[in-house]
């Protein structure tokens, strides 16, 4: 395991520091993940219900459906008691995409759609209330956050964590929170990072904030 001398310090987005059960000080990096998931990719299919349709040419990936498709034949190939909503994209430097309609309408618009028949959500397993509205608005909820986990990938906003004891040795990392909102992803609750145990990082004994050198 590579120790915290291995890093740059700017490698470092975030820099906290917590207590480990005997009250002795470790030191949490929060870094990007190089390697994330694709959240389209098969590992994800037991746990997305909505299909993305979008065409290769507006998001040069491989795991969504290159279909050109519009209402009608969205209503055709999926049954009218399918759910769907618009896929919007902004592109300025990077990519967002969402199912609402950006302000900015020159470097914006929609590109596609997300759609989820009754069999993708029963192959998922997801238990939805019985009254149809109600059950509308869970699965667009559902919807919405895979569009946007797929927006965190395709622009490489996905972290990871490090956790070092005092004398700077790598003791635990996890990897795989999309999107810098920390507490949203519970990447702060997995590391075990909260109100009361932040603190300005300080380092001991053989941990500094001068570190030279790569990650190895």
């Amino acid at each position: 395991m590579s120790g915290i001398l291995s890093w740059k310090q700017d490698e470092f987005y975030e820099k906290h520091v917590i207590k480990d059960v005997d009250g002795n000080p470790q030191f949490v990096g929060i870094v990007k993940d190089e390697t994330p998931m694709d959240t389209r990719s098969t590992e994800f299919t037991d746990c997305n219900i909505g299909m993305l349709v979008i065409p290769r040419w507006q998001i040069n990936e491989t795991n969504i459906h290159d279909e050109c498709l519009n209402e009608d034949t969205i209503a055709e190939y999926f049954g009218e008691d399918a759910v769907v909503l618009p896929v919007y994209k902004f592109e300025h430097g990077e990519i967002a995409l969402q199912c609402e309609p950006f302000a900015c309408r020159w470097d914006s618009g929609q590109v596609g759609w997300i759609i989820a028949d009754e069999e993708a959500i029963k192959r998922v397993g997801m238990v939805f209330p019985e009254d149809k509205d109600k059950r509308r608005e869970d699965v667009e909820r559902a919807l919405r956050s895979e569009v946007e986990s797929y927006s965190h990938y395709v622009n490489g906003d996905v972290f990871g964590y490090i956790i070092f004891d005092k004398d700077g040795n790598n003791i635990d990392s996890c990897w795989g929170f999309y999107g810098d909102d920390h507490n949203a992803s519970n990447l702060y609750a997995h590391a075990g990072i909260t109100k009361e145990t932040v603190q300005e990082w300080v380092m001991v004994q053989k941990v500094t904030l001068k570190v030279k050198g790569g990650k190895k």
